[in-house]
């Protein structure tokens, strides 16, 4: 996991889908998470475009965290669940001649979805510090 490596933030392109964790709530909002389209970032702040259209600067040394989206392709953990639920009713269908265990397709297809949804932020920044002004 990066820690502390701000180049990373830096050199995302302008309109990437963006989620920053705060260390402390946002004066403005009183949430600890803002999600947007980043739009620049410096040495000192970073500026994410909001839903509402309004640009968002957040200093550096306030953020915590900074993700963005994983690509489908590198969800291992939702492509590893798919594979071992499809091996295991392959294994335990085989010679059988009555339709395959249902329950075995819903918790796997349920976990695969699991696995997918929880892997869709990948962390490109991650503060090495506790908060400071």
């Amino acid at each position: 996991m990066p820690r502390g490596d701000w180049t990373r933030v830096e050199s995302l392109p302008p309109g990437t889908p963006t989620r920053v964790r705060l260390h402390t709530p946002d004066p403005s909002s009183g949430r600890k998470q803002i999600t947007g389209l980043f739009e620049s970032s410096g040495s000192s702040t970073m500026t994410l475009m909001l839903r509402d259209g309004q640009s968002k600067a957040i200093k550096h040394s306030h953020i915590r965290k900074v993700a963005v989206p994983r690509k489908l392709s590198k969800r291992y953990a939702g492509w590893i669940v798919l594979g071992v639920t499809i091996a295991a009713t392959s294994f335990l269908s085989a010679g059988n001649a009555d339709p395959p265990y249902p329950p075995l397709y819903v918790s796997g297809a349920g976990l695969s979805a699991l696995a997918f949804w929880r892997q869709r932020w990948r962390d490109v920044y991650r503060s090495s510090a506790g908060f400071h002004n």
